[in-house]
């Protein structure tokens, strides 16, 4: 048999070495040869991935007659979870590092709490409250409730810790909601810090939902700064917020947003914020999230949003105006769907109704991703941390950070079964496939004799019908070169890099390295192609369109 001392600190050996344990005793040693290596291994809740050693025949009784009373005390817990000792073995005073390690998102299972709650009693509670007062927010809300109830100033304290604020103070007794007055007091006075901003806007909301006094000073300029999952939607908790503001602290605080509050700014029509956005055109780029939420701000503003542009000298203004006026003349176009499936076609059907009330043309990175989606099944989460990644980091990490990454395994990732092979699944190549073709013209037009990208395009087609790639080094040779500085010609060398996308999705070789999404992309290249519109807000509307119409309906 390997030295075990030898294999313990090299995680890489593990699998191999696991297949050869059939008894306790050999575990155990394995086990405390690990922690030695590895210190920290076995603490609080403990390493899932070891679970196939502790469950081995006999486990139990090595590590009742275990010497070192330090992993005998780590393991403690683990084996009452997994049901291998009774609780009343585990040391009690390991309720404080169990409390600790139930903060991180990878151990907060159903199955922990119950067992920490059956094992350690009335304590778990107030270790697990301690725990969060002094955890950095945000804090999982499922975390939180396993701590309540608790003392009224307690209760204030844990919620303004969680991820869902409002949640966590859903349901009050008279003395909880005099301990959210006090807090209040004392959070009205404003922050930069993104989470006391994101803690006192709840405070308010919940004040003011009850109808109560809401300090005006509990919603900090910070909290103009955030977004909904997505940076191009609004958060509806600060929208709600401001909504509950009277109009004159509403105004102040659009107003003196720095930078300027865009997302936010339509819902007051006070005419200090009008003024105010209108000087702050400037600051607003060619393209992106300002851009598209200046246009629809000043839609918002109608008559008076039209008179603030007239009186700007600003060429965004113009670029504005112009949005405007496509928007205007703008007719939804005749929806082809006959043949596709009910769920998609509904969600198509509202991601055109959203289209046709925007003025900017600019669809949420939400309603992208799930018309990209390749499968209507639900998707499930990913582990925290794969048994690869261990591996890899295995050959160079520290210690302290290869235990780190151990610890979020799961724990059934060396019980020596293999995982059943991913199938294939090409939608998004027909997809890009479809996006590449149509913004190929705004390469033809600016290098009529450079036929690259239509090549590596043809070649994407014949390996999804099955044929071998044959352009890999040609996609690798446009793809360096389309990420050249300086180049005059952006929107050919965007449709190049829809085409580079498209053969990479096709051959599935994880070769694609793009941050925007592919509709995204390719909308800065058809944008550039003049047949589409006489402003580039036309020829975005047209992209979109057939975008939802043609590229989406080509995953069927």
């Amino acid at each position: 048999m390997d030295d075990i001392d030898a294999i313990a600190p090299d995680p890489r050996r593990w699998l191999a070495y696991f297949g050869s344990v059939a008894d306790g005793a050999t575990a155990m040693r394995f086990v405390v040869a690990a922690e030695h290596a590895l210190p920290e291994l076995l603490v609080g809740v403990g390493t899932p991935v070891l679970d196939f050693l502790l469950e081995q025949p006999g486990f139990a009784a090595a590590w009742r007659s275990c010497e070192e009373a330090a992993v005998r005390r780590a393991l403690g817990f683990r084996l009452a979870l997994l049901h291998l000792i009774d609780d009343s073995e585990v040391d009690p005073t390991t309720v404080t590092e169990v409390a600790s390690d139930v903060i991180r998102p990878w151990h907060q299972t159903s199955d922990v709490f119950d067992a920490a709650e059956r094992i350690y009693g009335v304590a778990w509670r107030e270790a697990l409250s301690a725990a969060i007062r002094v955890s950095p927010p945000p804090v999982a809300s499922d975390v939180i409730r396993r701590a309540l109830p608790a003392p009224p100033d307690t209760h204030v304290s844990l919620a303004l810790q969680s991820d869902d604020v409002l949640g966590a103070l859903d349901v009050l007794d008279a003395a909880t909601w005099d301990a959210l007055v006090r807090r209040a007091a004392k959070l009205a006075s404003g922050t930069e810090d993104p989470w006391v901003a994101r803690a006192s806007l709840a405070v308010f909301l919940r004040l003011a939902r009850d109808g109560r006094d809401a300090p005006v000073g509990l919603v900090s300029p910070r909290v103009l700064r955030f977004t909904s999952d997505f940076p191009e939607e609004r958060s509806p908790l600060v929208v709600e917020a401001l909504q509950h503001m009277p109009e004159n602290a509403r105004a102040k605080l659009l107003m003196g947003a720095s930078p300027f509050a865009w997302p936010y700014a339509s819902l007051s029509d006070d005419p200090r914020v009008v003024e105010a956005a209108t000087r702050a055109l400037d600051d607003v780029g060619e393209r992106g999230v300002a851009r598209a939420w200046a246009i629809r701000t000043f839609h918002v503003w109608g008559a008076d949003g039209r008179r603030a542009l007239a009186s700007s000298a600003s060429p965004v203004a113009r670029a504005v105006e112009a949005a405007l006026d496509a928007y205007a003349r703008h007719r939804p176009v005749e929806r082809r769907l006959d043949t596709v499936p009910p769920t998609l076609r509904d969600a198509i059907h509202r991601a055109l109704d959203a289209l046709d009330a925007d003025p900017a043309a600019c669809p949420s990175r939400r309603v992208q991703l799930a018309l990209f989606a390749s499968s209507e099944e639900p998707v499930p989460s990913p582990p925290w941390c794969s048994w690869a990644t261990v591996e890899a980091f295995a050959a160079f990490a520290e210690p302290n950070v290869l235990v780190a990454q151990l610890r979020m395994v799961p724990g059934d990732a060396l019980r020596l079964v293999r995982p059943r092979p991913a199938t294939d699944d090409d939608r998004l190549a027909r997809m890009l496939i479809v996006l590449a073709h149509m913004v190929l013209p705004s390469w033809e037009a600016t290098y009529p004799d450079d036929d690259r990208p239509r090549r590596v395009i043809e070649d994407a087609e014949r390996v999804l019908a099955g044929g071998p790639p044959s352009c890999t080094e040609l996609r690798a040779t446009l793809h360096t070169e389309a990420y050249e500085d300086e180049r005059l010609d952006k929107g050919a060398w965007i449709a190049a890099r829809v085409a580079v996308w498209a053969h990479s999705a096709a051959v599935d070789d994880g070769a694609n390295d793009e941050q925007d999404t592919p509709p995204d992309l390719a909308c800065a290249a058809f944008k550039t192609i003049a047949a589409h519109g006489a402003t580039g807000a036309e020829r975005a509307r047209v992209f979109w369109e057939r975008f939802f119409l043609d590229v989406v309906t080509a995953r069927s």
